[in-house]
């Protein structure tokens, strides 16, 4: 998980399915954890299911953003030339 995880952290995003494959490991692990009445380890895990979704949204408008800004620069890199 932590070798599929460093290959998207490094092009910026990962693809829904990754996203969705998290939110269904932190809610199985959340379950288990409240079975297990480990309160903390419960709480955790549901909490992280938001912010999971929440960051894949974040993520993919900082890659779109940054995008965008590296071909801007190219072009006036281009201007200049």
């Amino acid at each position: 998980m932590h070798l599929i995880a460093r290959r998207y952290s490094r092009s910026g995003y990962a693809p829904t399915w990754f996203y969705a494959a998290l939110c269904i490991g932190f809610a199985a692990m959340a379950v288990w954890a409240l079975a297990q009445h480990d309160w903390l380890v419960g709480a955790v895990a549901i909490a992280m299911v938001p912010v999971t979704l929440a960051g894949s949204r974040v993520l993919r408008r900082l890659s779109e953003s940054a995008r965008a800004a590296r071909r801007e620069m190219e072009q006036r890199e281009d201007e200049h030339r």
